[in-house]
């Protein structure tokens, strides 16, 4: 399960931009993502293209969630869209379902 926050961002980055090892990924991959993420980092647009460079994983899904709030602080913060406020138990139901459907082989 991907959401884009820093750490996980960077290291994402670094893989599906400079990285041969995303075709060879052949696990469940869900990217999860606010279509309102303000973070210049983590733009919605780019979350397609995550899942299109994990092409050998089986099956890859992006589950998109849409508003949230009331939101307060910085755009990467937690308490922004970046972070699903106020739409926290669905986004978790939402992965949990998700990985209850696609246990690991």
């Amino acid at each position: 399960v991907w959401t884009p926050c820093g750490g996980q961002l960077s290291r994402l980055k670094t893989i599906l931009t400079n990285d041969p090892v995303p075709a060879r990924v052949r696990v469940p991959l869900l990217v999860v993502h606010n279509k309102s993420d303000r973070c210049p980092s983590t733009p919605f647009s780019r979350a397609g293209g995550y899942v299109e460079r994990m092409s050998s994983a089986r099956p890859v899904k992006l589950i998109a969630f849409e508003g949230g709030g009331p939101v307060h602080g910085g755009f990467c913060e937690a308490f922004d869209y970046h972070g699903y406020p106020g739409l926290e138990f669905r986004v978790v139901n939402a992965i949990a379902d998700w990985i209850v459907a696609h246990p690991p082989h």
